[in-house]
């Protein structure tokens, strides 16, 4: 008699299982992403750092410089993500000025273990 007891208690607790385990999964649908950085760069910081594009820089220009916080390179890295954009790109408008590295060329970033922003694509 007691094993009966037991035998009908199976089926309750695999359907209370089951309805816990569909509330789970759709309020995990429902939650928003978080992860929508493509290159795993983290959230940037509010300042007043931009990043703009000289109008004729090549290879062979060496006025590149930071002035008020606006980036006069051809590339932007980030030293906390190792990634480098053009500065277009809407990655390098997010980096902070601390973590800010400029580049001259594309194999220089490279040189210096930079990968190439998945966005923008250098």
């Amino acid at each position: 008699m007691s094993n009966d007891k037991k035998n009908n208690k199976l089926p309750l607790f695999i359907g209370i299982f089951c309805l816990l385990l569909v509330a789970v999964v759709a309020i995990v649908m429902v939650l928003p992403s978080t992860d929508n950085n493509p290159n795993n760069i983290p959230a940037p910081s509010n300042n007043n750092t931009s990043v703009e594009v000289a109008p004729s820089l090549n290879d062979s220009d060496t006025n590149d410089s930071v002035e008020e916080g606006k980036v006069v390179a051809k590339y932007a890295g980030n030293s906390r993500s190792l990634t480098f954009h053009y500065p277009s790109c809407e990655w390098a408008k997010k980096i902070g000025s601390n973590n800010l590295v400029e580049f001259k060329n594309r194999q220089e970033a490279i040189n210096q273990g930079y990968d190439p922003c998945k966005v923008c694509k250098p």
